[in-house]
């Protein structure tokens, strides 16, 4: 029947439950698109490396983000293996960056 029909696709809809979840697949918030996990190669061994590659990719975001845009879309636009190595390998100017009159991206 045509309830039984919308009962069956609003089913379909759920969020997966925990066990069919792996752990870099977390849930998706409401309104959130569900995104694959990727890693940095990089293992950080401190709190203040975790600290400073936190404060990186919010320059990055800050800098190269785009309007009405989140970071994962950046990162998709950019591609990761750009990121990856504009995070790791080059030298963010922390103090431009923060100067820069900005419209969209992290506006931290």
């Amino acid at each position: 029947s045509g309830q039984a029909q919308a009962h069956h696709q609003h089913q379909d809809k759920r969020e997966p439950t925990s066990s069919t979840r792996t752990s870099a697949s977390p849930p998706a918030a409401p309104g959130n698109q569900q995104r694959s996990l990727q890693l940095l190669c990089h293992l950080l061994t401190s709190e203040e490396e975790v600290t400073q590659m936190v404060e990186q990719i919010l320059l990055f975001f800050r800098d190269e983000g785009q309007t009405g845009e989140r970071l994962a879309d950046t990162v998709a636009r950019l591609g990761f293996d750009y990121v990856q190595d504009k995070l790791l390998n080059s030298k963010i100017d922390r103090e431009a960056i923060l100067k820069k009159n900005v419209v969209g991206g992290a506006t931290c």
